[in-house]
């Protein structure tokens, strides 16, 4: 089984002004651009919340008309800047739980993703939250296939990553739960919300987290917690790659990168 996933998060749509003196729509389009380019054999790209900025219809508009550039399928999941009602008025197809909830299911080949919802049931902005309702359709999941190799998707992490303010939005998982994936032939899980690139173990599991379209978050050690350092560092999304159990995640960077050369170490006579 070998096979690419495309993983993008924290777009920020609006609805045509800028964004911290980015246009997200430009970003996106050079997203799209960079994944036709480079990352054509994926098998789906998976959009892992903060969709709309201000979660209006307009933005979520924007964003169907992008994405249908793209060459491969799309699987997408709400953040906390997402409005669930206002994102299904336009992704009527998006998959949804028996309450409402923006979570589903995919299998490609032996691969099974899952994506589930960890934003606020009552849609307003704020930390990480995860309900029974959820955590039983997750678990239901998980029980239907044991053994499948499976990939989980969200916004919110479940773990600090050493930036106050992020650390205080993440998501948290029961005892429950985090036994149910330590059960599972879980490879990853994959999140965004810190607008940082970060990889780590969190519970015995692997976590990568992925890097925002738009503006970054600096990585700030002495940073009094009240408030996020806003940073210019290239925008990212990420390229994961699966060989049957083995996970390989690449960052890719759409905007501010270009290629300076080539090398072939079979025809570098300077070496001996």
């Amino acid at each position: 089984m070998n096979m690419k996933i495309i993983q993008v998060s924290d777009l920020h749509l609006t609805d045509g002004a800028l964004f911290y003196g980015i246009d997200p729509l430009d970003r996106i389009g050079a997203f799209i651009e960079s994944v036709k380019q480079e990352h054509g054999d994926a098998a789906l790209v998976v959009a892992t919340g903060d969709l709309a900025h201000g979660g209006d219809g307009q933005a979520y508009r924007l964003l169907k008309t992008a994405l249908a550039k793209l060459p491969m399928p799309t699987a997408l999941l709400v953040g906390n800047h997402d409005r669930r009602e206002a994102f299904r008025s336009v992704f009527a197809d998006a998959p949804v739980d028996r309450y409402g909830f923006v979570q589903w299911t995919l299998r490609i080949g032996e691969l099974r993703l899952i994506g589930i919802d960890t934003a606020r049931r009552d849609g307003a902005n704020g930390a990480g939250t995860f309900c029974t309702d959820r955590a039983v359709w997750l678990q239901d999941q998980l029980l239907a296939d044991p053994g499948r190799p499976t990939l989980l998707f969200a916004h919110h992490p479940p773990m600090s990553v050493g930036i106050e303010v992020q650390d205080t939005s993440r998501v948290h998982f029961s005892q429950h739960t985090i036994d149910a994936l330590k059960q599972a032939n879980l490879l990853g899980l994959f999140c965004g919300h810190v607008h940082r690139s970060i990889d780590a173990v969190w519970q015995g599991l692997t976590v990568s987290i992925c890097g925002a379209l738009v503006h970054a978050v600096g990585f700030d050690p002495v940073a009094n917690g009240e408030s996020l350092v806003l940073t210019d560092e290239p925008p990212s999304y990420s390229a994961i790659l699966v060989n049957g159990t083995d996970l390989v995640v690449h960052r890719a960077y759409p905007v501010g990168t270009h290629r300076i050369g080539s090398f072939s170490p079979r025809s570098d006579t300077s070496r001996t």
